[in-house]
């Protein structure tokens, strides 16, 4: 590959940090998967939609 360093090393970082899973924490604090965060999100939207049909009443 006819490339500077420079771009082969950024290159090197970006294939490493890759590799590695998205890790989402809760509160800074539990690390949470992708699952337990689409759930948490679904659940809130759905509390979110029953409270405000609740106030419109």
């Amino acid at each position: 590959m006819d490339a500077s360093e420079r771009f082969k090393r950024s290159m090197r970082i970006i294939l490493s940090r890759s590799q590695k899973p998205l890790v989402l924490r809760a509160g800074r604090l539990y690390p949470i998967n992708r699952e337990a965060f689409l759930t948490l999100v679904n659940a809130s939207y759905s509390y979110y939609t029953l409270l405000s049909q609740m106030n419109d009443r």
